[in-house]
């Protein structure tokens, strides 16, 4: 029994000195309601937390990008950058700016989740929820003048002709 007391406490002494990261994306929520066709564009930015402790601060990582699989098909997506590439750590936070584009493909509306990676790993969750919805094309005032300018034209010439 003695020796299971010591593997507890062994136990709870690591968990405690594990670090809790806090990395994050925002803003943490999007709203967008677009018609077929349109663009629904904003800013993300990926936060990698540091860490206190030089031996975890010290951990590396590559490449941090946004994971969007879970976008609906009626909606199409674009990163810009698409991810970042160097030679980082944890010493420092550190803000990865992203500027996304949802594109409306078709009409539906969903909720879904878009994650934040690094090396990856999924390390931050963010919620967005765009609206699709079908319009119908209104005409321009400079269409309609123009089309009544030529109505009345018309009238005009023929009313001439006889």
């Amino acid at each position: 029994m003695m020796n299971w007391k010591r593997y507890l406490v062994v136990g709870a002494v690591l968990l405690s000195a594990s670090p809790v990261l806090a990395d994050s994306i925002t803003p943490t929520s999007i709203a967008c309601v677009m018609s077929v066709g349109s663009i629904c564009s904003f800013g993300k930015t990926l936060t990698v937390d540091a860490v206190v402790g030089a031996s975890v601060a010290s951990v590396g990582y590559s490449v941090v990008g946004l994971d969007f699989t879970e976008v609906p098909s009626y909606i199409g997506t674009a990163a810009t950058p698409t991810s970042y590439t160097g030679s980082f750590d944890r010493s420092i936070t550190r803000n990865f700016g992203f500027t996304v584009a949802f594109t409306g493909l078709a009409p539906g509306d969903s909720s879904f989740n878009v994650y934040g990676l690094v090396d990856g790993v999924r390390v931050a969750t963010e919620t967005d929820r765009i609206t699709v919805v079908e319009t119908e094309p209104i005409p321009e005032p400079t269409t309609l003048l123009l089309v009544g300018t030529g109505l009345l034209g018309f009238a005009r010439w023929r009313k001439q002709r006889h």
